[in-house]
């Protein structure tokens, strides 16, 4: 089976689009629908493009494919032609950009994307393309300051064919509305890749033994040397964990808070996968020294463990394909000391928590929304998650509707502490200083609160795959909200160190 991929860049993928439309088509009365035509084609192009830098670009690889671009030119002919009449102009205000924007954001393109956020961004360029402005000869395709792209001067195919046989050859993320250095997620995502493949190649040797002799120098030692390598990182990964966490203790009174019912079953699922990850490397520990014969279990756990791999019976919380096996071993040391010190807190650890290090991190808001509706006897569904990103020296401390967050991201742009805005920013990830996520009730806020605001998705993780909740937060009044849709701007919790 062959597989025949386009290649890589706006100006194929609109040299590709071109060519499979018949001049005879696009240059059909009236004269604005080649113009109409070509926004079709860089429509579908940047959506195109922007799949290569996923999560960024896409929180996922969405399969937009030419059969959608098929049917939005379908769907432009059907409009245009019902509105022409067979006419040879069209006015603009009788083009029903609405009913376009609806079609294609919600059905062609719309109808594959399953993310709200991924959805926003669709209908951003939808409504920066497709409008009485596109028709302007300085019309800019880019969204830019630095980078000028007006759209171009055409009335029939062959103009629009020539504008792109002239576009310059080296493209930059820019043009699909990303920051100027986007390329650095792309790379990165490739890097991980290969790496993470030459791990799995990596073999075992079961039966060869190491001529060299062990640090002494005396020779005694002739295990393999993938042996005397596994247990040397078994030691080391038992030295970083933990030997155990202690459970809550339950009382009539301690039960009634929704808090402690979310850390009684956290701690438990640490307790419990703590237990299971010492007793499995204390197993191999005696293999690795010849004292028990292998298992079909200790092989797997060999295999995976030799070639950084975490195995599947410890996959008990989300995790990055990326992450290795000690990487894993510091995070997971990290989660269980939190349970520790949170255990003995008096609040919970809502003076100051790391969300990303729990294992059920949106149980854990919606635990915070139960207490703060139990502690006003309001209502649940009235409640609404606010945040206020403090400055780096401020004094940590919370109450019973509120608690603060650590180790917080913000990704596709940068953060103002004067102006306590996102801004444009060519940085990928901007560390945040602590942020109090507070709930309110919708009666109670404030009359006085300012109008340039951005709601922004929170993620686990920069994978971008697991939603946690939706969060304000202000932007300059300058700056559009779909520029920032574009960006790709949201929150993430547990930056991994791979």
């Amino acid at each position: 089976m062959f597989v025949f991929e386009p290649p890589p860049g706006v100006k194929a993928n609109l040299q590709h689009t071109f060519s499979s439309i018949p001049a005879s088509r696009m240059d059909k009365p009236p004269t604005e629908r080649a113009r109409m035509y070509f926004l079709v084609a860089w429509l579908h192009a940047i959506i195109q493009e922007r799949l290569r830098y996923a999560p960024l670009g896409w929180t996922k690889m969405f399969e937009f494919n030419e059969a959608d671009q098929r049917v939005a030119v379908d769907t432009l002919d059907y409009w245009i032609d019902s509105q022409a009449q067979g006419r040879s102009n069209i006015a603009l205000e009788k083009i029903p950009w609405v009913a376009l924007r609806t079609l294609l954001g919600q059905t062609v393109y719309g109808g594959r994307v399953d993310n709200e956020f991924d959805l926003r961004l669709l209908n951003s360029f939808l409504e920066q393309l497709f409008t009485e402005k596109s028709f302007d000869n300085e019309f800019p395709l880019i969204q830019h300051s630095a980078q000028k792209l007006p759209i171009p001067d055409g009335t029939r195919k062959d103009h629009y064919v020539k504008w792109v046989e002239n576009l310059a050859a080296i493209e930059t993320p820019v043009w699909l509305g990303l920051p100027d250095n986007a390329e650095v997620v792309l790379l990165t995502k490739k890097g991980k890749s290969v790496l993470r493949k030459l791990l799995k190649l990596q073999t075992i040797e079961e039966d060869g033994a190491d001529e060299a002799a062990d640090e002494s120098g005396s020779g005694e030692d002739r295990r393999p040397a993938w042996v005397r390598s596994l247990k040397a990182s078994i030691v080391n990964w038992l030295k970083g964990l933990p030997e155990s966490v202690q459970l809550l203790e339950r009382t009539a009174e301690s039960v009634k808070s929704p808090e402690f019912r979310f850390f009684e079953r956290e701690i438990d699922i640490g307790a419990k996968l703590l237990k299971k990850v010492r007793n499995d490397l204390d197993t191999l520990l005696q293999v690795c020294d010849g004292n028990t014969k292998q298992t079909n279990y200790t092989r797997s756990l060999i295999t995976n463990l030799s070639k950084g791999m975490i195995p599947n019976e410890w996959k008990k919380y989300p995790i990055p394909s990326s992450v290795s096996i000690n990487v894993w071993i510091i995070d997971f040391s990290q989660r269980i000391k939190q349970l520790q010190t949170i255990r003995k807190s008096k609040n919970y650890g809502r003076d100051g928590i790391w969300v990303g290090g729990l294992f059920l991190p949106e149980a854990y808001i919606t635990a915070t929304r139960q207490a703060a509706a139990q502690a006003h006897s309001w209502s649940v569904e009235n409640l609404e998650l606010q945040v206020e990103i403090l400055d780096a020296k401020a004094q940590l401390s919370s109450d019973e509707t509120s608690f603060i967050v650590q180790e917080i991201t913000l990704e596709g742009s940068g953060w103002d502490p004067k102006k306590k805005t996102v801004i444009l920013s060519n940085e990928i990830s901007t560390p945040l200083p602590p942020v109090k996520f507070f709930w309110k009730h919708k009666s109670k806020q404030d009359s006085d609160t300012p109008q340039n605001k951005i709601t922004l998705p929170i993620y686990l993780n920069d994978t971008r795959a697991e939603f946690l909740a939706a969060v304000d937060l202000q932007k300059p009044a300058d700056v559009p909200s779909r520029t920032l849709y574009q960006r790709g701007v949201a929150l993430n919790v547990w930056k991994t160190n791979l």
